[in-house]
């Protein structure tokens, strides 16, 4: 599997939002990971959560592991790719970065990650440390700031659940957001998102 090759599909449905695989809040969808579970996925990680927003986010992702990022290839230097979904829509584009916001720094117990991409888009990280280079590692919170390319312009999400960031090298991250909400605490928004960045 590579990273072109995931797909969430979102179907309506009135029951819980049940999670297959990765995790998704819940906003009245079903969100179903197509395909194999990377490995070190069991395909059947259901339920438990906590919440996020004013959303129930009922996914359990259980600790870091290295299928939060399994099947994501390296970011070409000076770009930052998302893939997923976000809202209903589909998410795959690279970005170019356009300026010198590049800033990952750790301290004994916190730290940050910001970078921009496109035109306005950027992802800020709030992190837990210290991190291990090419391990996965929950962080505290992620926002994504979409670029005007689209898609959903302008629309900044949160997550504060279960999100994961990973060290890549020096000069790469990567990132999983998922329970996202408009904002900090606003509405839930359905989806989840990968990507990474690339100094």
């Amino acid at each position: 599997m590579n990273f072109r090759s995931l797909a969430l599909r979102v179907a309506s449905s009135s029951t819980v939002a049940a999670f297959v695989w990765a995790g998704a809040c819940n906003g009245g969808d079903d969100s179903t990971f197509q395909g194999a579970p990377p490995e070190g996925g069991t395909g059947n990680d259901t339920g438990g959560g906590s919440s996020s927003g004013a959303g129930a986010c009922t996914v359990d992702a259980g600790p870091p592991s290295a299928a939060d990022f399994a099947g994501q290839p390296d970011c070409a230097t000076k770009t930052c790719t998302l893939a997923g979904t976000l809202g209903g829509q589909p998410v795959m584009k690279t970005y170019t970065r356009n300026d010198n916001v590049f800033s990952l720094s750790c301290g004994r117990s916190t730290g940050s990650f910001d970078a921009h991409f496109g035109t306005n888009g950027s992802v800020h990280a709030d992190l837990l440390c210290p991190l291990t280079v090419g391990q996965s590692a929950a962080a505290s919170t992620i926002t994504v700031t979409m670029p005007m390319e689209g898609p959903m312009p302008g629309v900044a999400v949160t997550s504060s659940s279960f999100e994961r960031f990973e060290e890549v090298s020096t000069t790469e991250v990567r990132f999983l957001v998922r329970c996202m909400t408009m904002g900090l605490g606003g509405p839930p928004v359905d989806g989840t998102l990968y990507g990474c960045c690339a100094q």
